[in-house]
């Protein structure tokens, strides 16, 4: 159910930000790093990753992290091992709430509804606050570029969140030069600084993540962190803490809280006493903004922490049991048989059982990497999983696997994974001929990108003696654009029609007669078209003269708006002859011929 995925998102998404918090305060206090604007920009750049860990844990490839295994799985729990992925929710619990589904239904459903309404409520609050901002600017008078005053607002505060605007009490033309020096300095920082769109986007994770007590702690201490900061901007400006600490604590006896939520402002952020205290002490050195260096490895720093955040995923590392086997071969490589396992012959009856036992599974992995998945495993995964040396890790392999590319995630089924058994099942009824279905040119294509849009199929060959063939056409395919097409052509009126148009072509060929391989020269080969803004189909045929031998048959789709059609082909020296078959959409064709050396 969609609901019991929402469920597993949370509660991987509050261990996920419970771990990147406390590897981050861990590093903080190895560091000893007391640099208020610092703080706050790792802090910050924490509220970032926190918010973007649900997309990053679904978008990035997972990294297996072995931990021990502290109690033994259960009987009934079979090989597979749990991941911890934003689509299998936290480690074992994933699995577990998969077998117990009906049993636990009622909690979770009544956790994600709570979850849901305290979502609503903490977003309208948080939209009530910047409507009534809107106002409170439009209500105020300027003062200059970026200064208003306004008779609502008792306290100095800065709201707006692309466009920070100070807005000062009404009575701003009765203070002290330095007072006000020292206000505009410290609000000037919480505009340098950006401060309101920093609270709005902590408001906005606490709204989202409300359930988690981290979430407000890290909103509080953003808050606490940007006004030290631009105390410390103050105290820069004037240079008298005792001057600047009896302003504060005038402004806090006028209103203990701010007028608007998303203000910032010099009555609000942190305890009055450690306010006070950190202010009155002269020995500490005082922050400056970050600087660029510094910021750029800071960045450079998150986005690696916060990464990792997303992408590990703790596996349990169990004990092997049973004895070590060879790894699943790639393609090409023939699956051991069972009696070549080393010392077999000298091994007790139950060894002998596990090694032939173990020898069927290693030809079950061995057909499912390559023959199952061979056309969307990635080499990286195809080199992973070839790493694996457990049937336990394999099977949390392939579950995780499959979970990736799963487009409902926490649902029993799997859309993509049914689809493409189904694409499999197909191919091997349709394509087969002297090969399996899904081994053919057809078959894989049908594999990868579904059925064709259109799939115009000539099986009687064309009227001037082009062979059978089938053109696949497909509106859109993700990845390759609009518009795909592919010629599929029968050159041995066999039924097993080969893809044209390859993209690579070979460096030699053998040398048939001895001797080294013959190496192959490239030559662009033109056949004219008599114009016209149509596609047409082209069946090519390469006579080597001197030798009376074929060497090339070549079919491709392609618009006749020019007065010819180029491609490179490499061939070996000699003389040839081009024999070419145009076919247009209205049915008629027309032959070519051309003569040409290679050099």
């Amino acid at each position: 159910m969609i609901v019991d995925a929402v469920f597993w998102i949370l509660v991987a998404w509050a261990v996920r930000t419970t771990v990147l918090f406390a590897f981050v305060r861990l590093l903080l206090w190895i560091f000893r790093a007391k640099d208020v604007s610092l703080r706050l920009s790792v802090w910050t750049a924490v509220l970032v990753g926190a918010l973007l860990l649900p997309v990053l844990s679904l978008t990035t490839r997972q990294i297996p992290i072995p931990v021990p295994l502290l109690m033994r799985a259960p009987a009934d729990a079979g090989a597979v091992e749990p991941s911890s992925g934003f689509a299998g929710s936290v480690g074992a619990v994933r699995m577990q709430a998969t077998s117990s589904r009906r049993q636990n239904r009622t909690w979770p459903e009544i956790f994600v509804i709570v979850w849901a309404a305290g979502v609503s409520l903490a977003m309208l609050r948080v939209f009530i606050g910047l409507y009534f901002s809107h106002r409170l600017v439009r209500a105020s008078r300027e003062i200059d570029s970026g200064t208003r005053e306004s008779g609502a607002v008792t306290v100095p505060i800065v709201v707006g969140l692309l466009r920070p605007v100070i807005l000062l009490p009404c009575d701003w033309r009765g203070w002290d030069p330095e007072k006000l020096e020292a206000v505009m300095a410290h609000e000037r920082a919480h505009v340098r600084r950006r401060d309101p769109l920093r609270r709005f986007v902590g408001f906005v994770y606490c709204g989202l993540c409300w359930f988690h007590p981290l979430a407000w702690w890290l909103s509080g201490h953003l808050a606490e962190l940007a006004e030290a900061a631009s105390d410390d901007a103050a105290l820069l400006a004037i240079g008298n803490e005792t001057l600047y600490a009896e302003m504060l604590v005038g402004f806090w006896q006028r209103t203990p809280r701010r007028v608007l939520w998303e203000g910032i402002g010099m009555a609000r952020g942190g305890k009055l006493t450690r306010r006070m205290q950190r202010i009155l002490d002269s020995d500490r050195p005082l922050s400056r903004d970050v600087t660029r260096g510094a910021l750029v490895a800071l960045v450079t720093a998150a986005v690696a922490i916060i990464y990792f955040a997303a992408s590990a995923s703790p596996v349990r590392a169990a004990p092997e049991t049973r004895p070590p086997v060879p790894r699943v071969m790639d393609a090409g490589q023939p699956s051991p048989p069972a009696s070549a396992l080393t010392g077999k012959r000298a091994l007790s009856p139950r060894l002998m059982a596990d090694f032939d036992a173990q020898a069927a599974a290693e030809r079950v992995y061995y057909k499912w990497l390559n023959e199952d998945v061979t056309y969307i495993v990635t080499e990286a995964e195809r080199a992973e999983f070839n790493r694996l040396r457990s049937d336990r890790q394999r099977q949390a392999f392939i579950e995780q696997f499959w979970l990736r590319r799963d487009p409902t995630p926490g649902t029993v089924e799997n859309e993509f994974k049914e689809e493409h058994y189904r694409r499999i099942a197909y191919a091997n009824e349709r394509f087969a001929t002297r090969r399996p279905g899904w081994k053919t040119d057809r078959g894989r294509m049908y594999i990868i990108f579904g059925p064709p849009t259109e799939n115009e199929s000539h099986p009687s060959g064309g009227a001037n003696g082009e062979p059978p063939y089938e053109i696949w056409r497909y509106r859109h395919i993700d990845g390759v654009g609009d518009n795909a097409s592919w010629l599929f052509v029968d050159n041995g009126a066999t039924g097993d029609y080969d893809l044209t148009d390859p993209k690579a072509e070979p460096a030699s060929e053998p040398n048939y007669a001895g001797g080294p391989p013959v190496p192959l020269l490239p030559f662009i080969i033109s056949v004219p078209l008599e114009g016209g803004n149509e596609r047409v189909i082209v069946f090519a045929r390469i006579w080597r003269i001197d030798q009376g031998t074929e060497k090339a048959r070549i079919g491709f789709e392609t618009f006749a708006e020019g007065s010819e059609y180029r491609r490179k082909i490499h061939l070996p020296a000699g003389s040839y002859r081009l024999d070419a078959v145009v076919k247009r959409q209205d049915g008629t064709s027309y032959r070519t011929e051309n003569y040409f050396d290679v050099k």
